[in-house]
């Protein structure tokens, strides 16, 4: 039951948000893969903290950048889903993908994760950091 109650906050979740700003994606279609890129998401970091505590904490800031390793991670992940699609191909999408299309699988899945919005302090309340968090795993 408590799997299906979590699993429900992530349907809903994704079922909100809209293509082109009117086409809704089914949260329900592509919610095996959104409960997926939530909890890899959180694996992954966990296992980066996990890597630096074994090989010590210390920041090497790159040249030019002013963002925290812990930033750089979320940058990192954001930019793996970096894309361009015509209109009629997202349009497409929504009705028979079982991926969330990529702008939402990075809002959606950060938006759940209150690591990322400690890293960018990201106001309570505000799009990246909603009070109401999906959290299966």
């Amino acid at each position: 039951m408590e799997f299906n109650k979590k699993s429900e906050c992530i349907e809903e979740q994704y079922s909100k948000y809209m293509v082109q700003g009117k086409y809704p994606i089914s949260g329900k279609v592509t919610l095996g893969e959104n409960i997926a890129d939530n909890g890899g998401t959180k694996l992954s970091y966990f296992a980066y903290h996990d890597w630096l505590q074994k090989h010590g904490t210390e920041e090497f800031a790159l040249p030019g950048l002013e963002y925290t390793n812990e930033q750089l991670f979320f940058i990192g992940y954001a930019q793996e889903y970096c894309s361009h699609a015509r209109p009629k191909t997202e349009y497409i999408a929504t009705l028979s993908e079982i991926h969330a299309p990529p702008k939402f699988r990075v809002i959606g899945t950060l938006s759940n994760f209150k690591e990322f919005s400690k890293a960018f302090n990201c106001p309570m309340n505000s799009t990246m950091n909603p009070e109401k968090k999906c959290e299966v795993w």
